[in-house]
């Protein structure tokens, strides 16, 4: 290999941007265990209250505000993830964040746009056949202009989606990445993102985890995979807004 090629490739290396300085896997495995068991006790607690006899006057309730509640949940617990790696508190990571989510150009938002509609036309048969969230499209639907749908909006097509960027890629992909290599990487975050994110079903978080990582690798931005995250959740909406009224 040429000094010219090494020199391009180490360059490479440096212009690229790390939230997390430290390669550590220790934090890593906290953060990941603490996201799995959070999850998981989560939905059984969901599950030991909904069949308690006693609360089945709530049920309907419940179900109806299931989707906005969990994605609070999430948005919590990726508060979490970044405690436990401390990148809230020096004010260089912060900086770091900031260049992350800023936007130079209009291609890495059009190019995350772009795949998260390919992952909503991949992952519509999902949606048709296996998807149970219809709740929070009729929810939606119900009022589309309260106070609270807008909130829920807010919650679900913006906030998860940039802290969930953050985190999963900006954390966890790229210490994986840089620890290990890019293809164990994309493998264990996106596995870890379809365990944990609350929207639709596992298979479309799946493919939006592995279209997200793909892009933050290409582009070293958490734009294109926010804008995808996002445009395929109002895509997503979309779909089962027509499955409802096909049913009606």
């Amino acid at each position: 290999m040429s000094s010219h090629t090494t020199h391009q490739i180490e360059n490479h290396s440096e212009a690229r941007i790390h939230l997390v300085e430290s390669r550590g896997l220790l934090a890593l495995l906290i953060a990941s265990i603490c996201l799995v068991a959070t999850t998981f006790s989560a939905d059984r607690l969901a599950s030991m209250y909904l069949d308690r006899p006693q609360q089945i006057h709530s049920w309907n309730l419940a179900v109806r505000y299931s989707d906005a509640a969990a994605g609070f949940f999430m948005v919590l617990q990726m508060i979490i993830v970044v405690i436990v790696f401390g990148i809230a508190e020096p004010s260089l990571r912060i900086e770091k964040l900031k260049r992350l989510l800023r936007i130079d150009s209009v291609k890495p938002l059009l190019w995350g746009a772009l795949v998260g509609l390919v992952v909503c036309f991949i992952s519509s048969p999902l949606f048709l056949l296996f998807d149970k969230h219809i709740q929070f499209v009729r929810l939606l639907l119900d009022n589309p202009f309260s106070f609270q749908t807008i909130l829920i909006v807010f919650l679900l097509m913006l906030l998860v989606p940039i802290t969930t960027e953050v985190v999963f890629r900006g954390i966890i992909f790229d210490v994986l990445a840089r620890r290990t290599n890019a293809p164990v990487a994309l493998i264990v975050s996106s596995l870890l993102f379809a365990y944990v994110w609350v929207l639709f079903n596992a298979g479309f978080a799946l493919l939006i985890g592995i279209a997200c990582a793909l892009l933050y690798r290409r582009f070293n931005s958490l734009v294109p995979g926010i804008a995808c995250s996002g445009i395929a959740t109002v895509f997503a909406t979309l779909i089962l807004f027509l499955r409802l009224l096909f049913q009606a």
